[in-house]
């Protein structure tokens, strides 16, 4: 079971790819988790059992004589979230990950900022995306940290 923690980390990316995760920091020891990618801003790490839980509880609102439009919502946001995975791992018992390729590729200075929200990781790649997703989750008067 993930723990809901919230807070922020700067991670760097070592020389094989991979970054750590501190205890207690969302995710639990040896989970396997699905990288994300819903927007350009940051990607998302979820653990993937929690995942493919909410994708099974989307399943289950589906029902016999529903509206076609809600029956087609639901069936949207399955797709959508089954197409923005990019790749799954399991962390290591150091509590590191292994970044796909892909992601490393859209992080120009080797460094993130990892930040705890409910039951996963936001995972920003340049201070413009960290300033972007602080606007759409702290309020205005709170305090941003510069990367």
């Amino acid at each position: 079971m993930s723990v809901n923690v919230g807070g922020e980390y700067f991670a760097s990316i070592d020389s094989k790819g991979k970054i750590a995760i501190p205890k207690g920091f969302v995710l639990e020891d040896n989970v396997e988790v699905a990288y994300v990618k819903f927007n350009d801003l940051y990607f998302d790490i979820y653990p993937l059992e929690k995942l493919l839980e909410f994708i099974n509880i989307l399943k289950a609102k589906k029902q016999k004589g529903m509206k076609i439009e809600d029956y087609n919502a639901i069936n949207r946001k399955i797709r959508i979230l089954y197409a923005s995975i990019i790749d799954t791992y399991k962390m290591d018992t150091k509590r590191k990950l292994l970044l796909p390729r892909k992601i490393i590729q859209e992080i120009p200075d080797k460094r993130v900022l990892l930040q705890g929200i409910n039951l996963h990781i936001s995972m920003c790649p340049t201070q413009e995306s960290y300033d972007e997703l602080c606007k759409l989750y702290i309020p205005q008067n709170f305090g941003i940290k510069k990367f």
